[in-house]
């Protein structure tokens, strides 16, 4: 069983540096995003455990919505494949963007455990993503009209 997990991991891995490779993706800005994704999770789980309602039901959806974003920047890079569009700058932009979003995530989750005020936090994740969902939406209104 562990010999085939092992496989699985290693087929995974060559998946993703192909994508790599394909989409242009400056890796060094995506291990930044993927160290702020992780900060971000990590005290989110303290945050959780100050506020005594950590559930490892909480704590799967966490991991499952931070694996959902890297997914997210693969697919958009794929689709620009596809408008045969400047796949650097967009790619750049979107990393930047989501990492912008995760950097104001932990800066509430310190803001939680420094003061242990429990806060409103904005979703800058959501507004990150509704912004992209517009573009979207504008770039699937102009092939209609075409």
């Amino acid at each position: 069983m562990e010999i085939k997990l092992w496989i699985i991991i290693n087929c995974f891995s060559i998946y993703i540096v192909s994508l790599f490779s394909y989409l242009q993706l400056d890796q060094e800005m995506f291990v930044i995003y993927s160290v702020l994704l992780f900060i971000d999770y990590f005290t989110g789980l303290i945050r959780w455990i100050m506020h005594k309602n950590l559930k490892s039901k909480t704590a799967i959806a966490g991991i499952v919505s931070k694996m959902v974003l890297i997914l997210l920047v693969f697919s958009v890079g794929l689709m620009w494949v596809l408008m045969h569009q400047d796949m650097k700058t967009m790619m750049s932009w979107l990393i930047t963007a989501l990492a912008l979003a995760e950097l104001y995530s932990i800066v509430w989750n310190i803001y939680e455990i420094r003061t242990g005020k429990k806060a409103t936090e904005y979703d800058a994740i959501t507004a990150v993503l509704s912004f992209i969902l517009e573009k979207i939406k504008v770039a699937v209104e102009k092939i209609i009209k075409k």
